[in-house]
């Protein structure tokens, strides 16, 4: 195993026993705390996520994560301090959609007329 590959191994495993911790201490809350700290679960699974393949980081990069004691916390923090286009891309992709389906609606309705007998 190359010092890359322990690289990344290890900061995966430290973020998904992170996780793991995280999950814990959310199972014991009120339904509601548990409601308020869904989109911090979220994005930490998307975080670790990318944690599975981490190509996109330098070794030195990979080596400053794994110093980190919280390094989902820490990137969750960071993400909420930058988030700036999350509205943006999930509107652009709504109207993507929106367009799409109308597209398709329409393209039915005129197949639909084309098989209509004319009278």
């Amino acid at each position: 195993m190359t010092m890359r590959e322990r690289l990344e191994d290890m900061l995966y495993n430290k973020a998904a026993k992170e996780q793991q911790e995280y999950k814990g201490m959310l199972r014991k809350m009120q339904p509601d705390e548990i409601m308020n700290n869904a989109y911090r679960l979220i994005i930490q699974e998307d975080i670790l996520m990318t944690f599975e393949e981490p190509k996109y980081l330098s070794d030195r990069e990979l080596r400053a994560l794994t110093k980190l004691d919280n390094v989902l916390e820490s990137g969750y923090n960071d993400w909420l301090d930058r988030e700036t286009s999350h509205m943006e891309d999930l509107r652009n992709n709504i109207a993507d959609f929106a367009k799409g389906y109308a597209d398709s609606l329409d393209a039915e309705r005129r197949a639909k007329r084309k098989s209509e007998p004319e009278r």
